[in-house]
């Protein structure tokens, strides 16, 4: 998908070049199958570099998708299978959609996620303040 993003801000970045990123978590159903045609297990934790040996059974999906700021367009970049996630983790797994979008040239201008804890945590981790303008 970066790729073809890559090709659609050359032709046109003014309906290419600026984003939402929008990050959510999918339960998924515990479950593991063989896929015959590759050879392996699926349905493990999964968090791009392909299941680790003693991986537990993923439980949700977090799904990064772009949607552009001009046109009407939406693309999923990247998704993991995951049990529990920190908020550490999930900041590394943003930073590297960030840095990847702008290799391509793509600007993220707004990060758009529900109020879940580890949203949250996250995004104080990349320095956002929460409290009420009269409690800074």
């Amino acid at each position: 998908m970066l790729a073809v993003l890559k090709e659609n801000v050359c032709e046109n970045p003014e309906k290419y070049g600026k984003v939402c990123l929008m990050i959510d978590a999918m339960a998924l159903k515990k479950h593991i199958s063989y896929d015959a045609s590759s050879q392996e297990s699926i349905g493990y934790v999964d968090l791009g570099s392909g299941p680790c040996e003693d991986a537990d059974v993923a439980s949700e999906a977090l799904v990064l998708l772009v949607v552009g700021l001009k046109g009407h367009w939406k693309a999923p970049i990247s998704y993991f299978f995951t049990r529990s996630l920190t908020q550490d983790l999930q900041k590394n797994l943003v930073e590297c959609a960030l840095v990847a979008l702008d290799e391509v040239g793509v600007t993220v201008s707004l990060l758009t996620m529900n109020g879940h804890a580890t949203n949250l945590g996250m995004a104080r981790l990349f320095g956002c303040d929460f409290r009420q303008p009269g409690q800074l």
